[in-house]
């Protein structure tokens, strides 16, 4: 089954993305790739999206947004093209380049950590974080029965979401904007709002 991963690797559309996309555009760029994942999504054949290791596109962003060091809410498109001071060309390949990387991470294992009351507390005393309410107001951000859970990957990666329990969504980490980060990162950003980091494997990865 070719996937869209297969498609991006093909020598033809590295060379020359223009006969695949009418145009050499970053931003006609994101929008293949938004209604390719589209398509397959409303087709059911979400295994078209998922690199080799098991990665859905829908991490490429994050991913280049995490090795830019870019914390906008701006796609691939923009993040590539500021990183190269708006040279279209150099952006080109930083894209492939990053893309290389991403279809070679692979899940080494699932790991999670539940926040206690008394590392809720340590958090909730710092006053790192507010959110607002449902009447506009600003308050102090709850941590009880908030939930991490950790991807570790390959590249000192992983993936990182918060969950609550009862089926809330996913949340990105601490209001990052994107989902993987740089291992190191995480746990110094958890011990520095919870005074502590412990986390429980779940699952280890098939040889």
């Amino acid at each position: 089954m070719i996937s869209i991963f297969d498609t991006l690797d093909l020598p033809e559309f590295r060379s020359r993305p223009a006969m695949f996309l009418g145009k050499r555009d970053l931003s006609l760029l994101k929008a293949w790739i938004e209604g390719y994942t589209t398509a397959c999504e409303e087709a059911g054949e979400e295994e078209r999206l998922e690199t080799p290791n098991g990665l859905p596109i829908s991490l490429l962003r994050d991913f280049i947004a995490c090795e830019e060091r870019d914390q906008s809410t701006g796609g691939i498109d923009y993040i590539l093209l500021r990183a190269a001071d708006g040279h279209e060309g150099a952006a080109w390949a930083t894209f492939f380049s990053h893309l290389d990387v991403f279809e070679s991470l692979r899940v080494q294992s699932v790991q999670t950590m539940k926040v206690t009351d008394e590392m809720a507390k340590h958090a909730e005393d710092k006053r790192l974080v507010f959110t607002m309410n449902a009447e506009g107001k600003m308050e102090p951000y709850s941590y009880r029965g908030l939930v991490f859970r950790k991807a570790v990957l390959n590249e000192n990666l992983c993936r990182i979401t918060q969950e609550r329990p009862g089926g809330a969504p996913e949340q990105p980490f601490f209001g990052y904007g994107f989902a993987i980060m740089p291992q190191k990162e995480v746990d110094e950003q958890i011990a520095r709002y919870f005074g502590e980091v412990n986390w429980e494997t779940e699952r280890e990865a098939e040889a």
